[in-house]
C-alpha cells in the first residue's frame, strides 16, 4: 500500500476517496430503499411487526369505556385529544393465549386502517426496525392455514423471531363492521 501512495498524488488521492465514498453512499442509498420500517411489539410471549406507515401512535395511559352489545374482540373506546377511537383485544383477533399477568403494563397502539383509526392492546412496545425485503421469510408452514393471510412473513431480529402482520387482513376479515357504509 505505501508504494502506491508515493506514486499517487494527494489530490489523486482524494479523488479516488471521495468516488469509494459517493458509492458507499449509493449502496447504502440502496439498501434503505429496498429495506422496510417495521413497528415491533409483543403480545403474551411473542413478538410482532407491523410497517411503519400502518401505524400512529402508542397511548401509555387511557381509560377504555366498554361499549354495549360490541363485538367479541372490542375492548371498548377512548378519548384521544377528542378523537373517539374504537380499541380491540388484538390477542382475541389472532387466538392467542389470554392469560393475565398481574401488574402488567398495557398500552394501545394507534393504527390508520382504511380511512380511520383503531387501536389495539399489546403487551410492550419495541423498537423500529430497518428489516430488508430480503430477510423476511415466507410464514412456517404449521400456521393455521385460515389464519395464513394474517402473516405476511417472520425475520430475526436481536436473538428474536419478529412475526410480520398483514394488519389490514386481520382487521378487514374479522371486523367488517368497522367499514363505513357506501352510500
Amino acid at each position: 500500500m505505501a508504494k502506491y501512495k508515493k506514486d499517487l498524488s494527494e489530490k489523486e488521492i482524494n479523488n479516488i476517496l471521495s468516488k469509494r465514498a459517493e458509492e458507499l453512499a449509493k449502496e447504502i442509498k440502496m439498501e434503505i430503499q429496498t429495506g422496510r420500517e417495521i413497528l415491533s411489539f409483543r403480545l403474551g410471549r411473542e413478538w410482532y411487526g407491523l410497517d411503519l406507515d400502518k401505524y400512529n401512535a402508542i397511548v401509555r395511559e387511557f381509560e377504555i369505556i366498554s361499549l354495549p352489545y360490541a363485538l367479541e374482540c372490542s375492548k371498548g373506546i377512548i378519548n384521544l385529544k377528542g378523537n373517539i377511537i374504537p380499541v380491540l383485544d388484538l390477542k382475541r383477533l389472532l387466538e392467542l393465549n389470554q392469560e393475565e399477568e398481574e401488574g402488567k403494563e398495557e398500552y394501545i397502539c394507534i393504527i390508520f386502517f382504511s380511512d380511520i383509526r383503531i387501536g389495539f392492546l399489546i403487551d410492550e412496545i419495541g423498537e423500529i426496525i430497518s428489516v430488508s425485503k430480503e430477510k423476511i421469510t415466507p410464514p412456517l408452514s404449521t400456521i393455521d392455514r385460515l389464519k395464513i393471510e394474517y402473516i405476511e412473513g417472520e425475520f430475526k431480529y436481536d436473538n428474536q423471531i419478529i412475526t410480520l402482520l398483514e394488519i389490514d387482513n386481520v382487521l378487514s376479515s374479522e371486523i367488517k363492521t368497522f367499514h363505513k357504509p357506501e352510500e
